[in-house]
């Protein structure tokens, strides 16, 4: 009986911690059999991209594709599921020290027979409400990086639209040029065949080539330009290695002027806005755990005792309180204080900022319509009557080439013009859409 002292108290100890050690998934390594973990994968990757070229890509199908694959939006999403695993944690009750003594024994004799054996466990309690208050900050953190999640998704549709509106707008200045060389090739095979009819000095038809180069070294610019800014919309997007061909789209499409006093009543409701508040409700949760963590954890032992001399069994229970003396965690709660304050601080300066913003862009956008108003109306209308009035005289012999050539660059040049008027009006409205795509209430 004496020699089964020791596996006695090992018992009570599995008895005493058993339950808190079931499905821990802590304590040595699996053994041959049991199931490996996964290895760690060299390369990391992300979601499906297209792999060819993609061509006549709209609005839609850009943002569409943004959200699927935009990197920070992806990260953004992996952050919000580990504040959520933190939050989970941070509400578990600590897990019980294990221990186990061998006491009194004698260097000489029989030294495990004759020793108190000592087996039982160490329970951590925290008492207050340290844990819910961990929890609940934690949960909100969570809920913080939520709003900023939304918030972000809306500038990365914001820079989309941007950066779409460059390139529909280049895509329809190269077809402007383009026209401008089909026409400027075409007086020139005029003006050759007048000077071989006698009708045309040679220099003119010398004028007319230039005229000619002039207009294809234009489209050649604007082709680059265009290749530049598929290029920025694929990195808008998310991907640097995405081939954009073309894109479609209506450059003058119907936009109104949204009021402003509604616009403004979308920046309290707005996720960046919301996230502004989750972030100062963060730190009053932080300070509640630092308030609480005043009140120390209190340790609890309970311990099973075998006497080895008189083969008695025993137990023994203690209480174990750290005394706030020094420590009462008081340069915690004075950072958490001050970290309240600049949340607060951040809270007010978000507000301002998105107020700035979105007159900035109430503005803009308000400038532009009338731009393109004033071309729509009148510039276009009254240029194209004033060119097709000289290509008639033009043609009939009636004005020179040196005359007509100023009248045909004003033309195609009002006509770049209002496209990038055009292009104003849909990056102002680009710069407006975290406002105009606010949730409603």
């Amino acid at each position: 009986m004496r020699s089964r002292h020791g596996w006695s108290c090992l018992a009570a100890l599995a008895v005493v911690t058993g339950c808190s050690t079931t499905g821990s998934g802590t304590g040595a390594p699996p053994g041959p059999g049991a199931p490996q973990p996964p290895a760690r994968t060299a390369e990391v990757r992300g979601p499906e991209v297209p792999s060819g070229p993609v061509a006549g890509l709209d609005l839609g199908q850009a943002l569409a594709l943004a959200g699927r694959i935009h990197p920070t939006l992806a990260e953004l999403e992996a952050q919000v599921e580990e504040a959520r695993g933190r939050a989970e944690q941070a509400g578990l009750f600590p897990n019980p020290d294990a221990v186990y003594r061998m006491e009194s024994a004698p260097f000489e004799g029989k030294t495990t027979r004759e020793a108190e054996h000592v087996a039982g466990a160490t329970f951590h309690v925290p008492l207050w409400t340290r844990l819910s208050s961990a929890e609940r900050a934690g949960l909100l953190d969570a809920q913080r990086l939520e709003r900023e999640l939304a918030a972000r998704r809306l500038e990365i549709g914001r820079d989309v639209r941007t950066a779409f509106a460059a390139a529909l707008h280049l895509s329809k200045v190269v077809e402007v040029r383009g026209s401008a060389v089909e026409a400027a090739r075409s007086a020139a095979d005029l003006t050759r065949g007048r000077v071989a009819a006698g009708d045309a000095l040679p220099q003119d038809a010398g004028r007319a080539e230039m005229e000619a180069i002039r207009a294809e070294t234009d489209l050649s610019e604007s082709r680059s330009r265009l290749r530049e800014a598929l290029v920025e919309l694929a990195v808008r997007i998310g991907s640097s290695g995405l081939s954009i061909e073309s894109v479609s789209g209506d450059v003058e499409a119907a936009i109104d002027l949204p009021a402003l006093e509604a616009l403004a009543a979308a920046i309290d409701r707005s996720p960046a806005m919301e996230a502004a508040r989750a972030g100062t409700a963060v730190e009053e949760a932080r300070l509640e755990v630092a308030r609480d963590e005043r009140i120390p954890d209190v340790d609890l032992d309970l311990f099973y005792r075998r006497r080895g001399a008189d083969e008695s069994d025993t137990f023994d229970v203690g209480v174990k309180i750290p005394l706030p003396a020094f420590d009462r965690n008081q340069g915690e709660i004075r950072a958490a204080h001050a970290a309240v304050r600049a949340a607060q601080a951040r809270e007010r300066r978000v507000a301002e900022e998105l107020a700035g913003r979105l007159s900035n862009a109430h503005a803009r956008l308000a400038g532009a319509l009338e731009r393109s108003r004033v071309f729509r109306q009148d510039l276009l209308p009254r240029s194209k009557s004033v060119l097709d009035a000289a290509e008639t005289r033009y043609r009939a012999g009636d004005m020179t080439l040196a005359e007509i050539l100023p009248i045909r660059r004003e033309r195609f040049s009002i006509e770049i013009d209002y496209l990038e008027a055009l292009r104003e009006v849909l990056a102002a409205r680009a710069e407006l859409s975290p406002f105009l795509d606010a949730p409603t209430p």
